[in-house]
């Protein structure tokens, strides 16, 4: 009867496996860290082109001006209302629309600026400042009317993250 020799692991060998399994882990978290940052960059994106087109549509359908005002900085935030100054930093009376940025949130939003639609679908800038949300790596996106009014979304440096160079 031949005895079977019972095979397990040194403890040499799982020093070895946990210690590449931190490397690939602590290599990987970064990355994590910046296409978390590119997702929440583009949903701000993405939510600011979708208010400013709702602000658009309810000036035509309510036949009177429609205010996008945004605030910018870390603690940014957006309104869209019936009055030219209604801010945004806190839940208002005249605002339709409010969006602010989360409290953990490190996404960067432009400069302040004042959007104003006309009934006649037309949109004017009030300050000629570019709507540019920026992630913490230095990624930026533009949302920014077309010469029709419409508004879109764009990278600023060059094509990527799905959207065209501006």
């Amino acid at each position: 009867m031949a005895l079977h020799a019972q095979r397990a692991f040194t403890l040499l060998e799982l020093m070895l496996v946990l210690s590449l399994a931190v490397v690939s882990a602590s290599l990987a978290v970064p990355e994590l860290g910046r296409q978390l940052s590119r997702w929440q960059m583009q949903a701000v994106a993405e939510r600011l082109s979708h208010d400013m087109a709702a602000a658009r549509f309810a000036a035509v359908q309510q036949r009177s001006a429609q205010y996008l005002r945004v605030q910018s900085g870390q603690t940014w935030c957006w309104s869209v209302s019936a009055l030219p100054n209604c801010p945004c930093d806190a839940e208002q009376q005249c605002q339709t629309q409010r969006v602010a940025a989360p409290s953990r949130g490190r996404i960067t939003l432009g400069q302040d600026t004042v959007m104003r639609f006309e009934p006649t679908a037309d949109a004017q800038l009030m300050a000629a400042t570019p709507l540019e949300v920026r992630s913490p790596h230095g990624e930026a996106l533009r949302v920014q009317l077309t010469p029709l009014g419409r508004a879109r979304v764009c990278s600023v440096d060059t094509a990527r993250l799905g959207y065209v160079a501006c």
